[in-house]
């Protein structure tokens, strides 16, 4: 979900959401649930430019902060984390040495 402004359409603050696939493919039916809106997340007053910029400020001094941005960042699937690190490669040999790696 994503809140934008009437004047100009940047993007004040958004909502990351997610459906648990594993979950409602087994029972038939999914349930779409918030993990967290970005201002509240990182205490930021919206998500303009500024805001991205103090976040990454804030992710590289703060290790708490950096872990709490990745989290959010991989939507709560931290055993993505090194599938999607490793997606960047730029061959399938490379993704599968990373994948074995981590």
């Amino acid at each position: 979900r994503v809140r934008v402004a009437n004047s100009g359409f940047g993007v004040l603050d958004f909502t990351q959401r997610r459906v648990d696939l594993k979950a409602a493919n087994e029972n038939g039916v999914y349930t779409v649930r918030d993990v967290y809106t970005f201002s509240e997340a990182f205490g930021l007053p919206d998500a303009s430019p500024a805001s991205l910029v103090a976040l990454r400020t804030m992710a590289i001094d703060n290790a708490t902060a950096g872990e709490t941005f990745l989290n959010h960042y991989y939507a709560g699937y931290p055993d993505d984390r090194f599938g999607t690190m490793c997606a960047t490669h730029s061959s399938p040999k490379d993704y599968w040495l990373c994948r074995y790696k981590h």
